[in-house]
């Protein structure tokens, strides 16, 4: 009769001697297994809330009236969150820029108005687990634009409705012991190595960039603000003693009413460098890094030059960094 044995690892992490014609039979055996822990990124929780905006905007006593509205754009921005127990706290900002035709010039304006907003959002989901803060939790807030819309309630005030969704992605770094092996001199055991990527690091870290923009080329002085888009850039990351090193630039377009008697609105780009170092303990010069860079809605302030002329930009702006650091290395199987 021919004996079929099989050795397995039991779920208190011993090996163990099966025997196929007695499935009932197993012997403890004193071997050693050697483990290799392997880090991952693991999605904890991921979901959306929706928040209301209802805010009146008002033009300065003074100013030209409005004739119509043209078109309304709000742009949420998260300033900062935390976790607390089964709830993410957030605050942040709420730029409205409403567009307009004035009714004396008949030319392209624009009033802009910063508002604060809180929001409370449950987390569901986790089961058992809940959510525990910690140095591996990385929370990530990115806000997403649902409607919004705007009427001339009066020669010098707007209604704004709409609404947006702040979308949260919890994640964590999580580390496993796995068995690589079985140590014993009578033990024969076929192994086979799997290349893969192992977590080094996962971090989330923002920071402000400031930068005093000239307009040049000839353009004339800015009167209003219309429209600016910024665009974020990675062109060089480096792994500096337990620090990343992130290099890039920050591609702005902006769109704006001259203050002279032209009508038609002018557009100016700019090209901003920035440079920054993010702490990211455990990370090594091999490894591989992964970054999603975003930036907020830019503040752009027109500033005066020296003949009294707004020639000039104080852009401020928020640029955010979710870092992951990976290395290549062999799990056996």
């Amino acid at each position: 009769m021919d004996l079929l044995f099989f050795m397995v690892i039991g779920e208190d992490h011993r090996p163990y001697i099966w025997s196929r014609n007695h499935e009932k039979e197993k012997k403890a055996m004193d071997y050693t297994c050697e483990r290799q822990t392997l880090c991952t990124r693991r999605l904890l929780w991921e979901g959306c809330a929706e928040q209301s905006v209802e805010q009146e905007v008002s033009l300065p006593e003074g100013g030209e009236e409005a004739a119509k509205v043209l078109k309304c754009q709000m742009f949420p921005q998260v300033v900062q969150n935390s976790v607390s127990g089964e709830r993410i706290e957030c605050t942040g900002t709420i730029l409205l820029r409403v567009l307009y035709v004035g009714k004396e010039s008949g030319k392209l304006c624009c009033r802009e108005e910063t508002v604060p907003f809180t929001a409370s959002i449950p987390v569901k989901g986790l089961g058992n687990e809940g959510v525990a803060g910690g140095e591996n939790l990385v929370c990530a807030v990115k806000p997403r634009l649902e409607f919004v819309s705007c009427t001339l309630t009066g020669p010098r005030r707007f209604s704004v409705r709409g609404s947006f969704s702040l979308c949260v992605r919890l994640l964590q770094k999580e580390c496993r012991s796995a068995t690589a092996a079985l140590c014993g001199d009578d033990v024969q055991q076929r192994r086979l190595s799997v290349p893969g990527s192992e977590l080094q690091c996962l971090c989330l870290e923002s920071f402000p960039l400031r930068e005093t923009l000239e307009l040049g080329g000839g353009k004339p002085p800015i009167a209003y603000i219309l429209r600016s888009r910024a665009q974020c850039l990675c062109e060089e990351t480096r792994v500096v003693s337990d620090s990343l090193l992130l290099r890039g630039r920050v591609l702005l377009e902006v769109l704006y009413t001259p203050a002279n008697e032209s009508p038609l609105p002018e557009k100016m780009e700019f090209s901003i460098p920035f440079s920054q170092m993010i702490e990211a303990p455990g990370a090594r010069e091999d490894g591989m890094c992964q970054v999603e860079l975003s930036v907020m809605e830019p503040e752009l302030l027109p500033r005066s030059d020296n003949l009294g002329e707004a020639t000039r930009l104080e852009a401020k702006l928020q640029l955010n960094a979710l870092v992951c650091l990976l290395y290549t290395s062999d799990a056996a199987d």
